[in-house]
């Protein structure tokens, strides 16, 4: 850091900022700098803290008074060219030239907001530059291409005299719109807050967005995106000085401005709606919610309480409130979430439940919450889900830099005014939270805020199986009434236009344009990647791997029990098996008192099912404070091998819960399901995978019923499946091995017999899905004895953000598109919300003829190779790294395979991918394909070989 900012006091004025105040945030180990740039008002947070990863994140408030979708598509559309960046994306060109580890935007109901992670002081600066002559200077304000694009605009085929509409986010809220559950959340905020912000979806209505003009867009640009309404947040070790330099470059240039962007209170109501939604399938199908208002978001304490409330009433199926639900069989699940809007809303959901059990429902909630006030919360329970909430907090095991995380945490205090350091004074809100447990604080919150708020709303969204048909009708008939208003010529226009807006989409940058937008090269990277810090030996047939660690009296344990003598059938049934430990009652322990007991000791447990190169893996991955061990191991044993499946209403509940997640998964990201049933064919392993997370698992849960049979061969899994032979076992470095040693005594050393799982051909070329987009899968092999190497790596992000981007999501509308060459030795592809998946599928189909055309277009190779490194590179949380290690032991790979994919990428030539080209021409007419789509997107199959995806 510089003398001058050794200096950094409070009252001094730096580049235009002054800084107004500075405050300890010991809980997070940092200090928190707030400034004002005095000529304008902008505000800046720095949360000074060691940490190589440095965050940023410019944000307006942005308060939306319709449908239209106007925040989300101009956050799309300001990141396509800027005065100082005239191409057509330089948020693309980014993604080709950095090493960020994050990189986004991002629309909320009340703010819009522009994060990025890097650990690369240049590169830090690099984007910042990019970022801030995106949000103040767009070309979209004098150019409407990206509007069109990015937003909504006519298609003309005056062939067939057909009218349409396309765009990138109006594809992504069709296909947002088609869940359910997404949809009930947004009825249910609306119908709390009519006449506010929160009322209206800042994301569009897919019904509604066709109605935003382009002067409307360039107005509320021009209303919202000054720096008078900015909030700039800065986080880790960065470099200030520049930054603040850079920034007075930018916000100089403009006026204080009276923004007037308060957001207005909804006064109390009490409303009740009945609204349907599309779906093939209508028994028990009905999403029934409660809203409540529960005022100010400001209070860190109070918003934390309602966390742990919901958390209480709702957080497991032994929670109270969803226990009276389920053992009524009113429904197949509940969630109750709580909201950081300017007003807090919190949501009670019950999903999957009939119209006739409405009235049930609405009186066992008012009962059981009456009861709890009556009778007095479990102390113990409170305490224990206090313990794990602020583990959690403390840890931030969550894949995304801690510096987005926090701007998370700050965003609505520091927007509407309140402090921003208070949602970091974990010691002190704790310390109020466990006080509150003694003197009522939980029973007067439900009273006050569940039981007798006025400020209430109640949603029914019931299935209607014709309104697809009538909704798509409707739009036909619309299209078609635009279509007969107009004259040939006025046709004409609207052709030209989607013409004008496809040469656009098609047309190349000028290489001085592209060259304006700042880079990093690859001669500016370490030569060597970070070493994957471990050691790992092989002892009485255990793999053991031990792991360095910077976690603070933390370990971090994972076990990989292997399951190769699994049949096909029964390996299908072991995902439900991970999903029901900790939810079941045990020899020593009641369901609710073992969930109890967990939540109190062991920060965070998962089990899980995986598939990697070496065989099948059951897992178990843990994190405790070094302290609980012994508790902990105690408790892993009780769950591994005294969980008691006896009860078959409790697993029934567990079993219809996965089946649900398992269909909302594959209707909003069915790329999953697609590339894995594409895959299934190649080998054992894929055919294992599609057992385990794909369609093969999702059948299972469609049919499958907890009998006696499933849950006798349950109750004998553990003394099969538990056991030392094969176990590979990771852990952090400050657990000692006499622990670990006293732990795996537990296991049995019975010998697996090996079970093939067979491949069997794809039956099937498309699953069907409720609402009006798809997603697409393409999958082709590598030639028997071809490695997957570095420059191949480098090829697939060229293809993607050069060809496929262009191809599939601008010109085709689709949200997301992605190509990939993996360590195994499969190239993949796959499309997200897209509307044409089928064109899409023929555009890859091409991947090698588009390599070899990039290629003689005088690409600059290098900008590729940065970005390749940058995605071997991501953001790991402490707990990611110590499970590198044996993720990469289980797939046969080691840190000098990471290093030698990460040496081929830095010196990946011309000739190498000219090569992996035509080696993609080799392998293309052995693609499998799968979509995963609406009726429509199906209709364009060159077949019928098509199922539904509900039964």
């Amino acid at each position: 850091m510089s003398e001058m900012l050794t200096m950094l006091t409070v009252g001094m004025t730096l580049f235009g900022f002054h800084v107004d105040s500075v405050t300890e945030v010991p809980d997070v180990g940092g200090r928190m700098w707030r400034m004002t740039y005095e000529k304008n008002g902008a505000e800046l947070l720095w949360l000074e803290r060691d940490d190589e990863v440095k965050s940023f994140t410019i944000a307006f408030k942005t308060l939306p008074t319709d449908d239209t979708g106007v925040a989300h598509i101009l956050e799309h559309s300001v990141l396509s060219g800027s005065e100082k960046y005239p191409a057509k994306s330089p948020f693309n060109e980014l993604r080709k030239s950095s090493v960020n580890v994050f990189i986004n935007a991002m629309t909320s109901k009340d703010m819009t907001f522009y994060p990025f992670s890097t650990r690369n002081d240049a590169d830090f600066l690099n984007l910042a530059d990019v970022y801030l002559d995106a949000v103040f200077y767009p070309l979209v304000v004098k150019q409407p291409q990206a509007f069109y694009q990015e937003g909504w605009h006519y298609e003309w085929d005056r062939a067939k005299r057909e009218l349409s509409v396309n765009g990138v986010v109006f594809n992504e809220m069709k296909g947002l719109y088609a869940s359910p559950e997404r949809h009930v959340y947004g009825e249910i905020t609306s119908a709390l807050y009519p006449d506010t912000v929160y009322g209206h979806d800042s994301g569009g209505n897919p019904a509604s967005i066709p109605k935003l003009t382009y002067e409307a867009f360039c107005a509320f640009h021009k209303r919202f995106y000054h720096p008078s309404n900015a909030r700039i947040f800065i986080d880790g070790s960065v470099p200030l000085e520049p930054l603040l330099a850079k920034l007075d470059g930018y916000l100089k240039d403009f006026e204080a401005r009276d923004m007037q962007t308060d957001v207005a209170l909804q006064p109390p109501c009490e409303v009740k709606k009945r609204i349907p939604y599309a779906s093939a399938s209508c028994d028990n199908k009905v999403f029934y919610a409660e809203g409540w208002s529960a005022g100010d978001s400001y209070a860190p304490v109070y918003r934390h309480a309602l966390e742990i409330l919901s958390v209480y009433l709702c957080g497991s199926n032994e929670a109270p409130l969803t226990k009276a639900l389920l053992e009524k069989n009113l429904c197949r699940d509940v969630s109750m979430v709580k909201v950081d809007y300017r007003q807090m809303p919190i949501y009670l959901v019950v999903k999957e439940t009939s119209e006739a059990h409405v009235d049930a429902i609405r009186q066992t909630i008012r009962d059981t919450l009456t009861q709890l006030c009556d009778q007095g919360l479990d102390k113990n329970l409170l305490h224990a889900i206090l313990n794990g909430n602020e583990f959690a907090e403390r840890e931030l095991n969550i894949n995304y830099p801690k510096g987005l995380i926090f701007f998370s945490r700050l965003s609505s205090n520091w927007f509407f005014g309140a402090n921003p350091a208070a949602p970091f004074a974990l010691t002190e809100i704790y310390a109020a939270l466990r006080e509150g447990v003694d003197t009522g604080l939980f029973e007067r919150l439900i009273r006050e805020q569940l039981l007798d708020n006025p400020h209430h709303a109640e949603v029914v969204l019931y299935p209607d199986p014709t309104l697809a048909a009538r909704q798509a009708d409707a739009e036909r008939q619309r299209l078609e009434a635009i279509r007969d208003a107009m004259s040939e010529r006025e046709l004409d226009a609207l052709g030209e236009a989607a013409a004008q807006l496809k040469a656009y989409q098609q047309r190349k940058d000028d290489p001085a344009n592209i060259a304006k937008i700042p880079r990093l090269t690859s001669r500016e990277l370490a030569p060597k990647g970070a070493p994957v810090s471990s050691e790992l030996h092989t002892e009485d047939e255990v793999v053991r791997i031990k792991t360095k660690t910077t976690a603070d009296g933390i370990f971090h344990l994972s076990l990989y029990f292997p399951m190769d003598d699994l049949t096909a059938d029964e390996l299908v049934r072991m995902p439900l098996f991970a999903d029901l430990l900790g939810k079941l009652k045990t020899t020593n322990y009641s369901a609710l008192a073992l969930q109890t007991a967990i939540t109190a000791n062991i920060g965070e447990i998962e089990f899980a099912v995986i598939s990697p190169a070496r065989g099948r893996y059951f897992t178990v991955t843990l994190s405790a404070l070094l302290e609980k061990k012994e508790a902990t191991f105690a408790l892993l044993k009780e769950l591994l091998f005294k969980t008691s499946f006896e009860d078959q209403a409790d697993i029934e509940a567990v079993l219809l819960q996965s089946r649900l997640s398992a269909e909302q998964y594959a209707l909003m990201d069915g790329r999953d399901i697609a590339v894995r049933y594409a895959k299934r064919h190649l080998n054992e392993r894929w055919m294992a995978s599609d057992c385990l997370y794909g369609e093969g698992q999702l059948r299972w849960l469609q049919r499958a019923s907890a009998d006696t049979d499933l849950r006798q061969w349950y109750a004998a899994l553990a003394s099969r499946l538990f056991q030392k032979r094969g176990l590979v076992i990771s852990h952090t470095d400050n657990l000692k091995d006499d622990a670990v040693n006293e732990l795996l005594a537990a296991f049995g050393q019975e010998t697996q017999v090996p079970q093939t799982i067979a491949p069997v051909p794809n039956e099937w070329q498309g699953f069907q899905i409720d609402g009006d987009t798809g997603f697409a899968g393409w999958v082709a092999p590598l030639p028997e004895g071809v490695v997957t190497t570095g420059a191949m790596h480098v090829a697939a992000r060229m293809l993607t953000l050069e060809y496929l981007q262009n191809e599939v999501r601008e010109i085709g509308g689709a949200y997301g598109v992605s190509m990939r060459v993996t360590a195994s030795g499969i190239v993949e592809c796959s499309t997200y919300r897209d509307p044409t998946p089928s064109r899409s599928l023929q555009k890859m189909n091409t991947l090698g003829d588009a390599l070899r055309k990039i290629l003689t277009e005088k690409v600059d190779i290098d900008r590729y190779i940065v970005a390749s490194i940058a995605s071997m590179e991501p953001y790991r949380s402490p707990a990611d790294e110590a499970l590198l290690a044996i993720s990469l032991f289980v797939e046969n790979r080691d840190g000098d395979d990471l290093e030698r994919v990460r040496r081929e990428m830095l010196t990946t030539t011309k000739e190498q991918l000219l090569a992996f080209a035509t080696l993609l021409d080799t392998i293309t007419p052995t693609a499998t394909t799968c979509i995963v789509g609406g009726q429509r997107q199906l209709n364009t199959l060159p077949t019928t070989k098509t199922q539904p995806i509900k039964p």
